[in-house]
């Protein structure tokens, strides 16, 4: 999720902190400060591991979905915590052609459901399709804002695995998805393209669209 505020501005608003810690001890310890440069170094580094484990407490815990929640700060790390319901729906049905089978709506249907794990520093997404034919975890994570629309989006990268897969299947693959995170009205909605690998050397590698709808919000 750090991604959305860059490192520039992580590194910046960290050693802000370091400043901030490093003021309030330099208040309370005011006569060791300029005693020497061996206590002025311990108060330095004791400011950069407090602020350390203050990040690290915030943003790598079940704490961090729960701030994230809160109104200025999901305006920077949208609250995506939780578990969704996944629709898919690509253009499976229009590739049916090439295998000789019958041709369906333009676009084929699945559903599923998506577990995702949001904490500062990563973020981690499993798949599992409502009729247990498949399932996903991801490989790669990032979320970012847009610098022309100043949109959020979430881009992953997944491996996909199918154990009994169907005769124009393949056992698994990977694909990848750009989805953008809208937040209205204190509701969080995702949307956006996918496309795999899925089957590529017969050309029936396959794209469509992505969209979620939460079931549950961070506990």
């Amino acid at each position: 999720m750090y991604q959305v505020l860059g490192i520039q501005k992580c590194m910046f608003y960290f050693a802000t902190l370091c400043i901030i810690i490093f003021g309030a001890l330099s208040f309370w310890r005011f006569a060791e400060v300029f005693s020497g440069f061996g206590a002025f170094w311990r108060i330095c580094s004791t400011s950069v591991f407090i602020a350390t484990l203050v990040v690290l407490g915030l943003g790598q815990t079940l704490i961090f979905p729960l701030i994230c929640r809160l109104p200025l700060v999901r305006r920077f790390f949208p609250p995506i915590d939780g578990e969704w319901q996944v629709t898919i729906r690509s253009n499976w049905n229009v590739l049916r052609q090439l295998v000789a089978q019958p041709v369906g709506e333009v676009l084929f249907s699945k559903q599923g459901k998506i577990s995702i794990t949001s904490r500062l520093f990563s973020v981690r997404m499993k798949f599992q399709s409502d009729d247990k034919y498949s399932k996903s975890s991801t490989t790669v994570v990032g979320v970012r804002r847009d610098p022309e629309h100043g949109s959020i989006e979430l881009n992953y990268s997944y491996h996909n695995v199918t154990h009994n897969p169907e005769v124009t299947d393949s056992g698994c693959h990977y694909g990848s998805a750009r989805v953008e995170i809208r937040d209205e009205k204190d509701v969080v909605t995702l949307d956006g393209e996918y496309w795999t690998n899925r089957n590529w050397n017969k050309g029936l590698n396959t794209a469509g669209l992505i969209s979620f709808e939460r079931l549950s919000p961070p506990q």
